[in-house]
């Protein structure tokens, strides 16, 4: 297990078992863990949600998607993941 820290020095741990549910429906993040942790702690965007949440967000050209979206609701401690893969034309 590792821990990235947030943007707001939170701690976010992202478990191995988490980890094999985000890769058993996205397949082709699973040699990108430590990227993804990356993400969070070095997003490229950052945007305020509700209730306090933070939106933070990076464009990464070298993973087979092209955008990771990861909502922290500090209340619940949890972190939400959303992936998008790239559009075809």
């Amino acid at each position: 297990m590792e821990t990235a820290a947030s943007v707001n020095d939170v701690p976010i741990r992202l478990t191995y078992e988490r980890w094999f549910h985000i890769t058993e429906n996205h397949n082709d993040l699973a040699g990108y863990y430590f990227e993804l942790l990356e993400t969070i702690e070095k997003p490229d965007l950052i945007v305020r949600g509700n209730k306090g949440t933070l939106k933070v967000s990076s464009d990464l050209t070298k993973l087979p998607i092209t955008h990771v979206r990861a909502d922290y609701d500090k209340e619940a401690d949890v972190l939400y993941l959303s992936f998008r893969k790239p559009q075809n034309a």
